[in-house]
């Protein structure tokens, strides 16, 4: 009888881990006032962009961290999570300021970016916007290349976490059922 008592839970936590969640969203400096993005939003992404502060001004930092043992934190969840964070506050631009792939800390694609908004009247071209070095390649063939190396390099962070999670159940039920 007291074997199933342990077993169970052991089962349990099992499943919860294979049953990822999303990203963990740190907001500074802003609140969302609505769930929805505006219907039109053309966000520019740069990459450790130096901000003229007489044209931009930054309305919100945003954090994207590991929840644990999450499923859908690539950079492509995470670049459209930044994208919608960026329309809902009516920022012209996201500039990633700091970024972490997957390594054996974590298997999630972890961003900080700063969300701007242009401040000055005149005109600016997309090529001035983007200011050439700190243009961030969000093109969908580069994403997902880098995604793919990602995703083999979690392939084997997970098969090491899930095998490490078997050999210590197998411990308890061993010491449960002695």
């Amino acid at each position: 009888m007291r074997p199933n008592h342990v077993i169970v839970p052991v089962i349990l936590l099992f499943l919860f881990m294979l049953s990822g969640c999303t990203h963990i969203i740190r907001r500074m400096g802003y609140k969302v006032t609505s769930e929805l993005p505006p219907p039109i939003c053309n966000l520019v992404f740069w990459k450790n962009g130096d901000i003229d502060t007489t044209c931009y001004r930054i309305i919100g930092v945003v954090k994207l961290k590991d929840s644990g043992f999450s499923t859908r934190c690539s950079e492509i969840d995470a670049l459209e999570i930044l994208r919608r964070e960026g329309c809902r506050i009516a920022a012209d631009v996201v500039n990633v300021i700091d970024e972490e792939r997957s390594d054996i800390s974590s298997s999630c694609y972890r961003v900080k970016a700063q969300l701007l908004q242009k401040i000055c009247v005149e005109e600016v071209t997309d090529a001035e916007v983007i200011g050439g070095q700190y243009e961030y390649n969000v093109d969908s063939s580069s994403v997902a290349g880098r995604v793919s190396e990602d995703q083999s390099r979690t392939r084997i962070i997970r098969i090491v976490e899930y095998s490490i999670l078997a050999f210590l159940a197998s411990l308890l039920c061993i010491n449960v059922l002695l």
